[in-house]
């Protein structure tokens, strides 16, 4: 079967989206099948193909050239309508409330909505079975509000909780703090590599939440749209998250809330269960 999977990574997009599509094609290449990315970044997986393709246009151009069996498409916003032809079949990979997936041969939902949605067919990266706890460089926080902030949180964070130490990935420059250990979202392609050392974890909601949901790390979510909110709400035996969208008023008074302790039954199989139903349909 020839897979091609069409997904972008960079700061305006995030980064879950392209962490879930390597998962994605590793357990393709595992069933012995021909995958390729097309997108603005390679998968850094040997066996996988790159078609780089900045613009919709170039993308559309690639897919035609290679006339995949299947075409996975995990984009940021509105799913273009090119993608949908008669030659060759449509996934989508919705992320919380996708829109134009209408005519998807088959949708596969990373929030919890539809027939193929979390926690089964969740596209978890391995790289999650090898994080441990650091305790030596233990911070209280992890603090991360995706690609771009758009709700301010690490800069809220940091002038609210000086006194709580932290790890904070920020698209910006913050307020320095001896107890704020502040770096650039451009490396959040190895923010895996750090997930070892928080307690806790204050985020906006994306697919970092399910990560500290599998690694057992209780989750304070913030949402900065209505969808992102409506999975949150679906999400509440295992987070705290701020009932309304954008940020408290109090930011230390929602973190004071006592942590929830109970997380769902993941794996990291979700990927190997798309598959399936790639090869099934």
């Amino acid at each position: 079967m020839k897979v091609s999977i069409i997904v972008n990574a960079n700061p305006a997009t995030g980064y879950g989206h392209y962490h879930r599509c390597r998962s994605l094609a590793d357990a393709l290449v595992a069933g012995g099948h021909e995958v390729s990315f097309v997108g603005d970044a390679g998968p850094r997986i040997p066996a996988v193909r790159h078609f780089y393709a900045h613009t919709d246009v170039i993308a559309e151009e690639w897919i035609k050239k290679i006339i995949p069996h299947w075409v996975i498409v995990d984009t940021h916003g509105v799913t273009p309508s090119w993608v949908y032809s008669d030659l060759w079949r449509t996934a989508v990979i919705d992320g919380v409330g996708q829109p134009d997936t209408e005519q998807a041969d088959l949708i596969i939902s990373q929030g919890m909505d539809g027939q193929y949605a979390a926690p089964d067919y969740l596209m978890l990266r391995p790289e999650l079975s090898f994080v441990h706890r650091k305790s030596h460089y233990s911070r209280k926080w992890l603090v991360f509000g995706g690609g771009f902030d758009e709700m301010g949180l690490c800069e809220r964070f940091a002038r609210t909780m000086p006194d709580q130490t932290a790890y904070i990935m920020a698209p910006y420059e913050i307020t320095r703090n001896p107890k704020h250990w502040v770096e650039s979202t451009k490396s959040t392609q190895n923010i895996i590599s750090i997930y070892g050392i928080p307690e806790q974890a204050c985020l906006s909601m994306g697919m970092t939440v399910w990560e500290m949901l599998y690694l057992k790390i209780p989750c304070y979510v913030l949402s900065k749209t209505d969808r992102h909110l409506e999975s949150a709400q679906k999400m509440e035996p295992w987070i705290r998250y701020h009932p309304q969208v954008g940020m408290p008023e109090d930011l230390r008074e929602f973190l004071s809330q006592a942590p929830k302790m109970e997380f769902p039954n993941l794996d990291l199989k979700g990927a190997y269960r798309v598959v399936e139903l790639l090869c099934q349909s």
